[in-house]
């Protein structure tokens, strides 16, 4: 079901990638995402494992306070 929801956000990833990156780049710009995104989901799953022997509230916790900590780093870069 996941994969399902994530595939549209995706899309719009790869579509937005292909608009907004020079065209000599690009392979460069795909290339530096892919990275980026095997890198989140090994990380992800390194706390995931440490979230089993842990207290599942702290790491809720945290996942919750990044939300604001995303949006305030958008808008400050959005500013620029």
């Amino acid at each position: 079901m996941a994969v399902v929801a994530r595939q549209a956000g995706y899309g719009g990833v790869l579509r937005l990638r292909a608009d907004h990156s020079p065209e000599r780049r690009r392979p460069q710009v795909f290339t530096t995402g892919a990275g980026l995104k095997i890198s989140a989901a090994a990380l992800g799953a390194a706390l995931a494992a440490t979230a089993a022997v842990g207290d599942v509230a702290y790491y809720l916790l945290g996942a919750a306070l990044l939300q604001p900590c995303a949006a305030l780093g958008y808008a400050a870069l959005r500013r620029r």
